[in-house]
């Protein structure tokens, strides 16, 4: 390797060396590439090197040659490559660079390269796929539109297919386009500037292809014309639509023109993509499309590496697993009607179609496949997804990935790097070929095939009562518990214990056996099976749990599914299967499978209605509580509904959980009085989640009409503040098991130091004053949820509430002008507060709450 001072004192062009050029020459060095680095920085173009080098910059010549020469190309990215942080450029700013950038053709090849490098530069920084992919669709959408010119773009209408469709285009991918023109329209000239459009898009000079335009998937594919009209794509899609076609029209955008018309053909074909009824048999379709698409990609280069794409376990497959489902499923559930593939595997996580786990390890692969492919391409310069095979070349792209996280101490080793690279392939591949088998069948791959048979193994040996400890022990490792030792004496307990399933015969203990197995698939497999041991000592072998969960009706199939998520994700939860005195677990898991939507208030009035009325109000709020909470919890897990009618549920559930505890409450008092409980927080906004605690204040006032306010306040404080901390003693009790929530009272007027209760006029008065902005934010979920008349039995009028609805709420929020300028740095300060005392980040620790953003 050439000595660094040499190649830094040409780097300079023979000028002193000064601290910013030392920092150039730090960054060359000490990056994943460091001869290739130091090479193509001096053969940069000499403008280039007129003054030293941005960090990004640098960074980017450890890639490979492609962002050397896009560098050389367009010298004006050197200014986004200085931004801190790096930007990503949106369809606005590409639209006016392209304006700005002068001759069509020039202009089209100095903006492709800008925004490559933008695109290239996030990456390397780790950016998602969603925002590099975004960006590359973003600017092939821009470039079309542009070179369609305003005639076009009221005439036609281009479609996005594949990649560029789910806006998830990588680096030098094809773009596959459809264009579809209005039916009043000539189709000569159309054609003719179509084929234009085409040529400009692949461009022509150094750069040349600019895209890799691909139009096979129009209608009739290579032999179709360029464009067809409305109608005509129509009528093509209506008596010769294939299967194959459908999967690509799930993918399908207007990206530019005429967007209107791409909608109007899109809502036209939509029976023909999203059919109401499919026969499985589309799996056969698909799998027979992917093994088409294997063979064509390995055609003509026998013995090359792996193929990120195509190979099994990789891109293709999760891609094809996700689009399968979606042509299953989408033409009743309009919610997976969505193009990306990440977006889509969401999609299906929410409507139950995937489980935590299959979601988990085809989200992990994918963006981790994609971004192995992102260097590839980086490196090469070339539209490849095969890795190189070459130890040192291997052991490169392994040091670029591992960049950003570096080994100990800071020192990147090769080989280190290589055989973790090779082992994450390994992992990811096989946990998306064991997913991809439930729709297609078996992988031909020996190295997948392997692993899968590994893990096929693996779980014979933990059903297998009989297999030896030291057999058991490594087939958990291989299942990826964390403690395969612990985990094995669970499972000789569970397969000697007395009355339990896996020791009966028959269907009890394949219910059990089937079970172990969900268990050891979900999200948190050493926790579900802990759980699971809990289960089978509150569940015998003779309870018909266990004869459910062995049938294949797929109602039946579906409750196992939703048990072992519910075992492996939440230990309050998974609580309601196992507790004796609640509901039967077969209701549980059989209602929550049926049920189209959450618990809603009427239906939590009739569950609270069926607990025995005789019961002390405590005891009927905790079983109440825990059986809504557990319906609530379930129908979570096996629809995904939104997060936020979730939290509406749950809020509903606190609501009648204080109101039956108040009706425990009988303080003397020495004259009849209203008291008002008001919900600030999540619970004031309905949107509570399971570990909610509740932000509550107390106002009360004299139930005698004609009372002096301040007067009767003095005289009732004492009773009322009883009420107060009875009710909070029931709600935060210990006696009767954990508490049924926790109480926050530091939202009251004057946070800790105020007064445990206010009553109504001087809480009106408190809130004339002008307030610090953290109890105005605070009173902006204020929600009264409870007004009760201590000490008559009879219910209160809710007037205390109508009084601060009215009145307070207003006046504290709206009724008096804010400074913007001095709320601006109030809730500033708090957010740093919050980030500072709650959150507390460092390192790997992260506060989704109260963490920045």
């Amino acid at each position: 390797m050439a000595r660094a001072d040499d190649v830094a004192s040409r780097l300079a062009h023979g000028r002193a060396l000064g601290p910013a050029w030392q920092e150039v020459v730090a960054g060359l060095l000490e990056g994943p590439d460091p001869q290739g680095a130091l090479a193509r920085a001096a053969g940069l173009p000499d403008d280039l090197l007129r003054a030293p080098l941005p960090p990004a910059a640098v960074a980017l010549l450890h890639q490979g040659s492609y962002p050397a020469r896009l560098l050389g190309l367009a010298p004006e990215a050197l200014s986004d490559l200085a931004c801190d942080p790096a930007p990503a450029p949106g369809r606005e700013t590409l639209a006016r660079w392209l304006t700005a950038a002068g001759e069509p053709h020039e202009a089209l090849a100095r903006v492709r390269t800008r925004a490559y490098l933008a695109a290239a530069r996030l990456e390397v920084e780790g950016a998602p796929l969603e925002v590099v992919g975004g960006l590359l669709s973003d600017l092939a959408a821009v470039a079309v539109d542009h070179l369609l010119g305003p005639e076009l773009r009221r005439q036609v209408v281009v479609f996005g297919m594949g990649k560029l469709g789910g806006r998830e285009l990588n680096f030098l991918s094809d773009i596959d386009l459809i264009f579809v023109h209005e039916d009043a329209r000539p189709a000569g000239p159309v054609l003719t500037a179509l084929r234009g459009l085409v040529r400009a898009l692949e461009g022509r000079g150094p750069m040349a292809p600019l895209f890799h335009v691909d139009l096979r998937l129009r209608p009739f594919g290579r032999r179709g014309p360029l464009s067809l009209s409305l109608s005509a794509a129509e009528s093509y899609y209506e008596r010769h639509g294939q299967p194959w076609e459908r999967q690509a029209w799930l993918r399908a955008r207007p990206i530019a023109g005429a967007i209107e018309l791409g909608r109007t053909l899109q809502e036209h074909l939509r029976p023909f993509v999203y059919r109401r009824s499919v026969s499985p048999r589309i799996f056969d379709e698909i799998s027979a499309l992917m093994l088409r698409a294997r063979r064509e990609a390995h055609a003509g280069r026998p013995g090359e590496g792996l193929d990120l794409k195509h190979d099994p376990g990789g891109i293709r497959d999760v891609e094809f697993f996700v689009q399968g489902l979606q042509l299953l499923h989408a033409g009743r559930m309009p919610a997976l009607r969505v193009q990306g593939t990440l977006a889509a595997l969401d999609r299906l996580l929410a409507a139950g179609l995937v489980s935590d786990r299959e979601h988990g390890d085809l989200l992990a692969a994918y963006r981790f496949l994609r971004r192995v492919e992102h260097r590839v391409q980086l490196d090469r310069g070339v539209p490849t997804h095969t890795l190189p095979e070459a130890p040192t070349e291997r052991a490169r792209l392994a040091a670029r990935l591992a960049a950003h996280a570096p080994a100990p101490g800071g020192v990147i080793s090769l080989e280190a790097t290589r055989a973790g690279l090779d082992a994450a392939l390994a992992r990811h591949r096989t946990a998306v070929a064991a997913i991809a088998e439930t729709l297609h069948g078996p992988s031909e791959d020996p190295d997948v095939r392997g692993h899968l048979d590994a893990r096929a193994r693996a779980l014979d040996a933990v059903t297998d009562p009989g297999a030896p400890t030291a057999v058991q022990v490594e087939a958990l490792a291989t299942l990826g518990l964390s403690a395969p030792e612990a985990a094995q004496a669970t499972l000789a307990h569970l397969h000697t214990r007395a009355n339990g399933p896996f020791a009966a015969r028959g269907r009890a203990r394949e219910g059990a056996q089937r079970l172990l197995v969900a268990c050891l698939d979900s999200a948190d497999p050493d926790a579900a099976l802990t759980r699971l041991a809990e289960l089978v000592a509150a569940r015998p072998a003779h309870h018909p749990l266990w004869r459910l969960l062995a049938d294949d009706e797929p109602a039946h199939a579906e409750a196992m599914r939703l048990c072992a998520e519910l075992l492996g994700s939440s230990e309050p939860l998974a609580r309601g299967l196992m507790d004796p005195g609640g509901d039967d677990p077969v209701e549980l898991l059989l209602g929550a499978v049926s049920a189209r939507t959450l618990p809603d208030p009427r239906q939590l009035d009739e569950l609270l209605a069926e607990i025995d009325p005789d019961a002390a109000p405590r005891l009927r709020a905790r079983r109440f509580k825990h059986r809504a909470v557990t319906r609530v919890g379930l129908f979570d897990l096996g629809h995904r509904p939104d997060p936020l009618d979730v939290g509406a549920s749950l809020s509903a559930v606190a609501d009648r959980v204080l109101g039956e505890l108040a009706r425990e409450l009988a303080p003397d008092a020495p004259a009849p009085f209203d008291l008002c409980v008001v919900a600030l927080g999540k619970l004031g906004m309905e949107a509570m989640d399971y570990g909610s605690d509740l932000d509550l204040l107390f106002v009360f006032a004299s139930a005698a009409p004609d009372a002096a306010p301040a007067a009767a306040e003095v005289e009732l404080r004492p009773a009322a503040t009883r009420a107060a901390r009875e009710l909070l003693r029931l709600v935060q009790g210990r006696s009767d098991g954990p508490p049924l929530y926790e109480v926050d009272m530091r939202l009251r007027p004057s946070g800790r130091e105020g007064l445990l209760v206010s009553g109504l006029s001087a809480f009106e008065r408190y809130h004339r004053a002008e307030l610090p902005t953290w109890e105005r934010l605070a009173l902006l979920r204020a929600r009264p949820v409870l007004e009760l008349r201590v000490g008559t039995g009879e219910n209160a009028p809710t007037r205390v509430t109508e009084r601060i609805e009215a009145t307070v709420l207003p006046s504290t929020l709206w009724g008096r002008p804010t400074d913007p300028g001095r709320l601006a740095r109030d809730v500033r300060h708090l957010l740093d507060r919050t980030q500072r005392e709650i959150a507390r980040e460092h390192g790997d620790r992260i506060h989704v709450k109260a963490g920045a953003g």
